[in-house]
């Protein structure tokens, strides 16, 4: 490739070529390979140590919820859950104060987990469940609404089962679209890669 651009009258190499051996000579330094090894295992670390940490971890998935793509899947697939797990304990006639504790612990994706955990508590102290709804930001307004007319009607089970049916389709929409956008932002990276290591 280097004779390819001397006979095309280059008489200096490209600028990626500077990069790609600059970082060939570095890897072959003993002493920058290990404090390369070093930075990334003190990188895993210090992500493990922050994971393990409720409000790290709380606000690293409370991010990932304002993501263009990933954002809107995480969040139906979250809704999804909620109305369907409720849904299927209130027609298995669980109380709704126990039947919101049990759906705030099985959720793991923690925005969503003190969302319900507040929710319960609104319940608990008596506030009605249309109103704990609404006063949440996890949850859309319009849910909060559907579930004070199916409550008026007597039909919150049967409700909140075809809301589960909504939230599940947008959600595999939103994934559909999700893989699809990873497919095409990997293809691109690898595209971008190959393209620089031949102009080296």
């Amino acid at each position: 490739l280097w004779d390819l651009w001397r006979i095309m009258g280059r008489s200096q190499p490209p600028w990626p070529f500077y990069g790609v051996y600059a970082a060939g000579q570095m890897l072959h330094d003993p002493a920058i390979l290990a404090c390369l090894g070093g930075a990334v295992l003190l990188a895993l670390l210090l992500f493990w140590r922050l994971w393990r940490n409720h409000t790290a971890r709380f606000w690293v998935q409370r991010g990932l919820l304002h993501l263009p793509i990933a954002g809107p899947f995480l969040r139906n697939v979250m809704l999804g859950r909620f109305c369907r797990l409720l849904a299927i304990l209130l027609i298995r006639r669980v109380p709704l104060n126990a039947a919101l504790c049990l759906v705030r612990d099985s959720m793991t994706f923690l925005p969503a987990h003190e969302a319900v955990a507040r929710i319960a508590g609104q319940v608990d102290s008596g506030s009605a469940f249309p109103d704990a709804l609404a006063a949440s930001r996890f949850f859309p307004s319009t849910l909060a609404g559907f579930a004070r007319g199916a409550e008026l009607h007597g039909e919150l089970p049967q409700s909140l089962a075809r809301l589960a049916d909504m939230y599940e389709q947008s959600a595999e929409v939103h994934g559909v679209r999700l893989r699809l956008a990873i497919y095409v932002t990997t293809v691109l990276f690898i595209g971008l890669w190959v393209a620089l290591i031949m102009l080296s």
